[in-house]
């Protein structure tokens, strides 16, 4: 999806503003206060903005259970392109629709303040796919949520919001849920 409404400079200032290429990572969980956080407290009429959604590719993964001397020892390997050959041409239509619903509120408020955008749908790992898609489109700086999970969650779990913030060439500005 793109916007291409462009809004008048109202001020010499605004005239002399450097577009900024500001990444959004949304999600179903929690892409709705990150978004109202952005277009309220940091998106500026001249910006461009890109919404990343990233979706998972649950890899199958193939466990091995040799019988070492000494004992069993199970190993574990996943490989990604099976879950690629898995994925039918109507699986895909579906997601694109399902993304394009996901995706058409926050374009109607981008193109109703003016400010152009476009929205990409990005597989993988979201952490990697989320920093990848930055580093890709040269973004001068990414607005990503956090879930709030506790410190056993994300050592188990990991944080897509620490990894982006540790791997991002660009600035990250994290926003945590209103309690």
């Amino acid at each position: 999806l793109q916007g291409d409404l462009a809004q008048q400079p109202s001020s010499e200032a605004s005239m002399t503003e450097k577009q900024r290429t500001v990444a959004i990572a949304l999600d179903h969980t929690g892409g709705e206060y990150v978004f109202n956080w952005a277009m309220e407290e940091w998106l500026r009429p001249t910006d461009f903005v890109l919404i990343i959604h990233a979706e998972s590719v649950h890899t199958p993964l193939f466990i091995n259970l040799p019988i070492p001397a000494g004992g069993m020892m199970p190993s574990v390997s996943g490989t990604s392109h099976m879950a690629f050959n898995a994925f039918s041409l109507q699986d895909s239509k579906q997601e694109l629709e399902e993304f394009k619903k996901f995706v058409t509120p926050f374009a109607q408020r981008l193109t109703a303040a003016g400010i152009k955008f476009d929205a990409i749908l990005v597989h993988g790992e979201p952490r990697d796919s989320i920093v990848d898609a930055c580093e890709h489109h040269k973004v001068d700086g990414l607005i990503i949520g956090s879930r709030g999970h506790g410190a056993m969650k994300r050592a188990i779990l990991g944080s897509v919001s620490t990894y982006a913030v540790q791997h991002c060439s660009c600035p990250v500005v994290v926003v945590k849920p209103k309690p």
